[in-house]
């Protein structure tokens, strides 16, 4: 099932907005056949664009997007003292992003600035079959990055120039009991990173050949 939505917000049509949502549920299916009774599968996400035309040069937007995975089938990954007959995998992300967007007066260049935020969280879970406690293992990587770029055309050829920063945060793993007296919680260290770069490049138009 999907949903898509586009409008304008304002009368004067500087802001517009654009929303799509999808969304599959397939556990019905599964149950028509006896080896897959027990397997069940769901997933949904949704996207949304806000774009502001401050004028004919010049751009703002954000952007958002959210999805949401499940899984689950017969026990296929144990965890000790633990009494599970299946496995649940669940995903999530979370992602975000600004952007500015400015075009130079003569159409021939353009500034571009984004900010990007992404969050995913994969996890692992073991009901237990005789209680209602769902321990679970779970991992983390969260982004968040800067990006500036200049584009320029020069007679035949377009340059093309800018920097990026990027900053990691990790977490390995993390096993959390949720309700079970049999399992003791487990946090592994939190890992962090920067990355930094430079970039630059020319198109060289040689005659229309080349």
């Amino acid at each position: 099932s999907n949903l898509i939505l586009e409008t304008p917000v304002t009368k004067d049509k500087k802001v517009k907005m654009i929303f799509a949502g999808r969304g599959g549920f397939n556990d019905f299916l599964f149950g028509l056949v006896e080896r897959l009774k027990n397997t069940k599968s769901r997933f949904a996400d949704g996207t949304l664009k806000l774009r502001y035309a401050a004028n004919e040069r010049s751009y703002l937007t954000l952007s958002t997007f959210y999805s949401y995975d499940f899984y689950e089938l017969d026990l296929i990954s144990t965890l000790p003292n633990i009494n599970s007959s299946s496995n649940q995998f669940q995903y999530r992300t979370l992602n975000g992003s600004l952007e500015w967007l400015k075009i130079t007066e003569d159409g021939k260049g353009d500034w571009r600035t984004r900010i990007v935020s992404s969050n995913y969280t994969p996890q692992l879970i073991f009901p237990e079959a005789f209680s209602e406690a769902k321990p679970n293992y779970e991992a983390n990587i969260r982004q968040l990055s800067l990006n500036s770029r200049i584009s320029r055309e020069l007679g035949e050829h377009r340059l093309k120039a800018g920097v990026e920063v990027i900053n990691y945060t990790i977490l390995p793993g993390q096993l959390n009991p949720n309700g079970s007296t049999q399992v003791n919680p487990v946090l592994l260290e939190q890992e962090n990173g920067v990355e930094a770069s430079l970039f630059a490049e020319m198109d060289w138009q040689f005659g229309p050949k080349l």
